[in-house]
């Protein structure tokens, strides 16, 4: 707030100098043309009336591209800041208006424009339309300098569907890009050219290569795989505590081991060797139902079109019975 206040103050103070100066001027060239006057007789300065209406035109150039730039119009406020930096200006007013100059320069955005027809030339017909109002009837070369805000953009290209896009400049954002890409125009389909006789056309008929027959996997055989791979797993969790559990025994109490350890070791042991069945089976099981699986059978494919004469052309396949 106490920024603002002192550049207040200041630019207060800079525009009550400028107009003071600006009335001394106009006093002078008045006393100077008074008949009778020191300075009437030799040397009359022809231009002063002219000086007065710059030093004027300079002062209100800069008092109102302060007012611009706050309002950030900053092209226009450049306008005015080169006007008040003319060497006809008093220097206090050009020292103002050149350092001004150089900070506006920073602030002015740009953007790039790039317009893709989808063909190989380059597109040459394209009007550009920025906010309602015609600004290029072809890709511009350069980057176009904008104040920040935002923009309708429409790109008329010759041929195809009108595009508007909304872009948003910050202040001080340099050659954002602004693209618009058409998808490629569509061809012609491959046959009779435009205005070609069709009974005049040579028919060609092309062949389709065989389809491959399908064998799809039926979902027995899933079942059995996985059964077979969990009873596997099976297997080798009760054949490790099998064999862990009589080398304890061993190393305990053979070769007079008590009779219920030795049977669990014996039940511990059939229940991994009925698991290790269990997978065998089901494994070879999946196996035989992969392998012995049937082929399904392909439907038949049918193509349809009309002849010159008015006929039927029909492209039979069969396969896979």
């Amino acid at each position: 707030m106490a920024s603002k206040l002192t550049s207040s103050v200041l630019y207060g103070f800079r525009a009550f100098k400028l107009r003071s100066c600006a009335l001394a001027l106009c006093v002078a060239s008045q006393v100077a043309a008074q008949p009778g006057s020191t300075a009437a007789a030799p040397n009359l300065n022809p231009g002063s009336t002219s000086k007065e209406s710059t030093t004027e035109e300079c002062v209100v150039a800069h008092r109102e591209s302060q007012t611009l730039r706050r309002q950030y119009h900053l092209l226009e406020s450049r306008d005015r800041l080169l006007q008040c930096s003319n060497t006809a200006c008093p220097a206090v007013v050009r020292k103002d208006c050149q350092r001004w100059l150089d900070e506006v320069a920073v602030q002015i955005s740009s953007v790039v424009v790039h317009v893709d027809t989808g063909d190989s030339a380059p597109p040459n017909n394209v009007k550009v339309y920025i906010d309602g109002d015609l600004r290029f009837e072809s890709i511009p070369n350069r980057a176009i300098e904008l104040d920040p805000g935002t923009y309708r953009f429409r790109f008329e290209v010759g041929g195809r569907q009108p595009v508007e896009l909304q872009v948003t400049v910050v202040e001080a954002e340099k050659l954002k890009n602004v693209t618009v890409k058409y998808s490629p125009p569509e061809k012609e389909p491959s046959g009779l050219a435009s205005g070609q006789d069709s009974s005049k056309k040579p028919i060609s008929i092309s062949l389709v290569p065989p389809k491959q027959a399908e064998r799809p996997v039926s979902a027995s055989t899933y079942v059995f795989a996985g059964l077979g791979g969990l009873a596997a797993i099976n297997f080798a969790i009760w054949g490790i505590w099998t064999q862990s559990y009589k080398s304890e025994l061993q190393s305990q109490c053979a070769p007079n081991c008590d009779q219920k350890d030795i049977d669990r070791i014996k039940t511990r042991a059939l229940v991994a060797d009925i698991s290790l069945g269990v997978s065998v089976a089901s494994l070879t099981t999946a196996a035989i139902t992969y392998f012995a699986r049937p082929q399904a059978k392909v439907p038949m494919d049918v193509a349809v079109g009309p002849l010159p004469n008015g006929g039927f052309m029909a492209r039979l396949q069969y396969a896979g019975f």
